[in-house]
């Protein structure tokens, strides 16, 4: 499960993205964090816009 936890390179909720982890890892799903886990999520070319 994909984790959108990355506020400073993406529009990600840390606390949405805490709560998937949490209910994933008491069902026996990996998850996989856009901030920890990868080094680019966008190329350099693509900036953050506000919603």
């Amino acid at each position: 499960m994909l984790c959108c936890d990355d506020t400073e390179c993406e529009n990600g909720n840390v606390e949405k993205a805490d709560k998937m982890r949490k209910t994933c890892e008491e069902n026996g799903y990996t998850t996989i964090s856009m901030k920890n886990d990868w080094t680019t999520i966008y190329g350099d070319s693509v900036t953050k816009t506000s919603n």
